[in-house]
């Protein structure tokens, strides 16, 4: 597979906060609230360069964009 496809996230993917994500969002003590849904994707709205990705996060986290470095997107074979 290419380097870039294993990147592509969509509207609907299930995604988790990696560990580096999880430290600044004050997540680290609770991984299971670190799921969100991708429910939106636009370029440039966090860095002008890139794709980001709007996250409805579970539980009482709320909704806000991340990069892709942040996230790791939940495949259903795991």
């Amino acid at each position: 597979m290419p380097h870039q496809e294993r990147f592509i996230v969509k509207i609907g993917d299930l995604v988790r906060a990696k560990a580096n994500f999880l430290n600044i969002e004050g997540w680290l003590s609770n991984h299971d609230k670190a799921v969100g849904l991708v429910i939106n994707v636009q370029f440039g709205e966090i860095d002008p360069d890139h794709m980001s990705y709007r996250v409805r996060w579970s539980g009482d986290h709320g909704t806000f964009w991340s990069c892709i470095q942040d996230l790791e997107v939940i495949h259903e074979d795991r």
